[in-house]
């Protein structure tokens, strides 16, 4: 025979429930992050057909923006609803003083480290910017060729403007910033271009 405790209704707990919510959007928005990492460029994903678990980069660029918008209200009623709890440990471990400074100290040096090396394009932080060009060139290259297999000869067209038919990884710091966008010549990413 089951106890009376288990069969009693609990009352529904909003700290309990902004909680689940919180870490069930970082997963969301983790998920939907790596997919976009992977996507190619968005004319590319449209000519190709691209989809993961059925949806198109436009369902999931929807869902990564709605789920951290979502994320950051949601985190911002989490924080109110536990205010009392956390300011009261932040004000004991004030009044305790700071016994975790190897700690501290390392995980600032950590993140002093991660951006200072992302906005120097040092290596290997630099690796991951190249990592998603290949893959975009990937998705580029697969969209070229189911055009090419299903559209009519057109004159005056061209794959890019430097003609070989894909993206070459510049160097230099101003390459560096073509490298993100993808670009060479200020015009918008796409598999092929008209010239005129």
């Amino acid at each position: 025979m089951q106890s009376g405790r288990f069969l009693a209704r609990t009352r529904f707990s909003m700290k309990s429930f902004f909680s689940f919510c919180v870490a069930g959007l970082l997963l969301v928005m983790g998920g939907s992050g790596l997919v976009l990492f992977a996507s190619p460029r968005c004319r590319d994903a449209f000519d190709a057909g691209w989809t993961v678990f059925g949806f198109d980069k436009d369902t999931w660029l929807a869902l990564h923006i709605n789920a951290g918008s979502l994320f950051i209200v949601m985190a911002a009623i989490h924080l109110i609803l536990n205010w009392k709890l956390f300011w009261s440990y932040i004000r004991i471990r004030s009044e305790q003083g700071l016994n975790r400074k190897a700690e501290l100290g390392l995980a600032t040096f950590v993140l002093a480290f991660l951006v200072g090396g992302t906005v120097a394009d040092w290596p290997p932080f630099d690796k991951a910017l190249g990592w998603r060009l290949a893959i975009k060139n990937h998705w580029s290259n697969v969209a070229r060729a189911r055009y090419e297999q299903t559209a009519p000869e057109k004159p005056g067209c061209r794959s890019e403007p430097n003609g070989t038919g894909r993206y070459e990884k510049p160097s230099g710091r101003r390459g560096r910033d073509r490298r993100r966008t993808g670009r060479h010549d200020g015009q918008l990413d796409s598999p092929l271009r008209i010239t005129q």
